[in-house]
């Protein structure tokens, strides 16, 4: 838990919703939804005014992936933004598709789309898509995902986890007690 905090007052928020999806014809959609508000109105050259909690930014991110995590369609849409300009760059996100998530992704992701090539905010998005695609992408849970209802309780997977992951955090340090027990299965 964080310490109690001094005194103060809120002036921005930001709200990151994604979600996984098993399609009914296989694939995988992975969604992200992004929305910037602030405590105050503003007016902007490009709206007029912005009232207290209207969306500053609000953008859309659909990632379609099949079983090996290659990236198979991108639609990326922006609701709202500061400037008019701002949602021409949606197509764009047309050039994950064929990216496959995996080490190197976030390299690729920035040579595709990084700087003026892109949106920081929709790139932000696809960003942590990459991390919940790995939460989602279940096959060797399928059949059951295709016929549960949510609340029931999925198998156990006998399906270990990738090696990519070993060393990319704390509890995946290569001689912890998670990687002995995730990876070196025999």
């Amino acid at each position: 838990m964080l310490p109690e905090p001094v005194p103060r007052r809120p002036i921005h928020q930001r709200h990151i919703l994604c979600q996984g999806y098993l399609r009914d014809d296989g694939l995988w959609d992975i969604e992200g939804h992004l929305c910037d508000t602030k405590s105050y109105g503003f007016r902007n050259r490009d709206r007029g005014l912005i009232a207290a909690g209207e969306s500053l930014h609000e953008m859309i991110v659909r990632l379609t992936i099949d079983d090996h995590y290659t990236i198979i369609a991108a639609v990326a849409h922006t609701k709202h933004a500061p400037y008019r300009l701002c949602p021409a760059i949606t197509d764009a996100y047309q050039a994950l598709v064929g990216l496959k998530i995996a080490a190197g992704f976030s390299r690729a992701l920035r040579q595709r789309l990084g700087g003026v090539q892109g949106c920081t905010h929709l790139t932000e998005i696809v960003r942590i898509l990459a991390t919940v695609a790995f939460q989602t992408i279940r096959p060797d849970n399928k059949d059951f995902l295709h016929q549960a209802k949510t609340e029931d309780i999925a198998p156990s997977s006998n399906t270990p986890l990738s090696s990519a992951l070993r060393g990319t955090c704390h509890a995946f340090a290569p001689n912890s007690e998670v990687s002995k027990r995730v990876f070196d299965q025999s």
